[in-house]
């Protein structure tokens, strides 16, 4: 695995390709899970990341979070057989944890996976699910549990939570759905250089920012 994440050019489909051999998951990613196979999701959601933010600085390791991505929904599969959706976060993170030793990154950073793919907070604000005081207490929660500033697990959780949306997009090879949540221009999203991320559209703008800078305070 290592070899693979430290490739010159990386290479999304080798990474799952690897995964796959390991503690039968080969089987989990061709469930389908609605539209796609979790493979499929999967690497949408891989190749937005390596299209829009492949070449920013993160906040940790870069490889750590191909890694992430390649696993953040690999419990959702056993979640929607067993008919409970919302057990997918607590599958995942038994399945990474099942991953642990077998993974080229020390506890810490696998810790770190575990709290990205824990929850869905920025998502559930974005919707109105929740309101912002209870996001920002949840992300803050979340961000304790790291050894990164609230600031920079946030960083994360944003880049996380765009290329995990904008695999639900045309542009991105999967099938047109949540493009109202971007800005577009000439058929594509708009990248924000002076924040390196995504521009969303004018509502989700607003609530971000709100968010964003209640967790600056």
């Amino acid at each position: 695995m290592i070899d693979i994440l430290q490739k010159s050019v990386f290479n999304p489909q080798e990474l799952i390709n690897c995964l796959k051999s390991m503690n039968n998951l080969g089987e989990v990613y061709q469930q389908k899970v609605r539209h796609y196979t979790l493979e499929r999701h999967t690497l949408l959601v891989m190749n937005e990341f390596e299209r829009h933010f492949s070449q920013i600085d993160l906040p940790t390791n870069k490889n750590l979070f191909r890694l992430m991505l390649a696993l953040h929904d690999i419990g959702k599969p056993k979640a929607f057989l067993e008919g409970n959706k919302n057990n997918q976060y607590a599958h995942t993170i038994e399945i990474i944890n099942g991953l642990r030793i077998s993974l080229p990154f020390t506890n810490l950073e696998v810790d770190l996976c575990i709290s990205l793919v824990s929850t869905d907070t920025l998502g559930i604000y974005l919707q109105g699910q929740i309101n912002l005081e209870t996001a920002k207490k949840h992300i803050i929660a979340l961000a304790n549990r790291t050894n990164l500033s609230v600031l920079a697990f946030f960083r994360l959780i944003t880049i996380y939570y765009q290329c995990d949306i904008a695999s639900y997009t045309a542009d991105a090879g999967g099938l047109a759905y949540l493009e109202h949540l971007f800005v577009y221009q000439n058929s594509s999203k708009v990248f924000d250089k002076a924040n390196n991320r995504l521009k969303f559209s004018t509502n989700f703008e607003v609530k971000f920012l709100e968010l964003e800078k209640s967790l600056s305070l």
